[in-house]
């Protein structure tokens, strides 16, 4: 079983030490190693390449915001979970502006950092409510829509609703493929037709579209 190699950047030890401790579960997660800042995060990384980075935000010397702009100049494929005591619409979007693959409040439990761990690896994001609400909210007032009022611009068939519903519910292609019976490149097929139509750069967009529109709210 090759392991997912985790590095863990937050000034607090107790955390650091719990986290290492939660993941002792999880056979398929090893920790590469911890930073206590956001300059010590990159000199290690510099020798220590890893798969997922757990990302603290107040951190001293460099804060993890800081760091994750850094990293990201140079390394785009490195997945970057910011993990913040910050529960602020503000810090998620700066964030996901400066490319993060998820953001997890430090209240979330293990499970949840696991989830998410594994959702990056899989396809690339994971994110929770707070976290799709807050990317919507922008939406919203970046158009000045009223949310009471916003309708669906589109139409879908019924197998592109499908495969939308469960996008936004975070399965990746594979599992939709499973799920549905369906060849991998036609759920690619389908997934680049849905970000046409609702004019959608990536997964980030339509699931800002279907919170926009409260397409699965009724459900």
């Amino acid at each position: 079983m090759k392991k997912i190699k985790v590095a863990i950047a937050d000034d607090h030890k107790a955390l650091r030490l719990g986290l290492i401790y939660a993941f002792s579960e999880y056979k398929d997660i090893k920790i590469a190693f911890e930073a206590v800042d956001g300059e010590e995060l990159l000199i290690k990384l510099k020798s220590t390449p890893v798969d997922v980075i757990l990302l603290d935000i107040n951190m001293p010397k460099m804060d993890g915001l800081e760091a994750l702009k850094i990293i990201r100049a140079t390394n785009k494929t490195v997945k970057i979970i910011v993990y913040t005591m910050y529960a602020l619409e503000s810090k998620v979007l700066d964030c996901m502006d400066a490319i993060a693959n998820s953001y997890l409040v430090k209240n979330s439990e293990p499970e949840e950092v696991y989830r998410a761990i594994k959702e990056c690896m899989e396809h690339g994001y994971y994110f929770n409510d707070f976290v799709k609400n807050s990317l919507a909210n922008r939406v919203v007032h970046k158009n000045k829509l009223d949310p009471n009022e916003s309708k669906p611009l589109v139409e879908f068939d019924e197998r592109e609703m499908q495969i939308l519903k469960m996008i936004y519910e975070q399965k990746t292609t594979l599992q939709i493929a499973g799920l549905l019976t369906l060849g991998d490149r036609l759920v690619e097929s389908i997934r680049s037709t849905l970000l046409k139509k609702t004019n959608s750069k990536n997964v980030v967009g339509l699931i800002n579209y279907c919170n926009r529109n409260k397409i699965f709210d009724e459900e």
